[in-house]
């Protein structure tokens, strides 16, 4: 699963991304304006595999899903996702 955002001005120190129960929070803050944007994450998302990159203005998250066999210890954690 990918989600692309497209965040003009900001700035990687500006973006914080958080996993929480099965939703993605996007929180940026820049020259006095605040985004926040919750995605609602498949229950088979696999986060502890989540990644983020930020280039070119546009952040995008990766979120591999986990198969049928992986889904019977899945445990919802919140999670900081790191953006590289």
């Amino acid at each position: 699963m990918r989600i692309q955002m497209k965040l003009l001005g900001y700035h990687r120190k500006d973006i914080r991304l958080t996993i929480s129960n099965d939703s993605l929070s996007i929180m940026g803050t820049y020259n006095s304006e605040n985004i926040v944007k919750n995605i609602e994450l498949p229950a088979n998302a696999n986060i502890e595999k989540t990644r983020a990159h930020y280039r070119d203005n546009v952040l995008t998250v990766t979120t591999p899903l986990r198969g049928p066999e992986e889904m019977k210890t899945h445990i919802w954690e919140p999670r900081n996702i790191p953006i590289e």
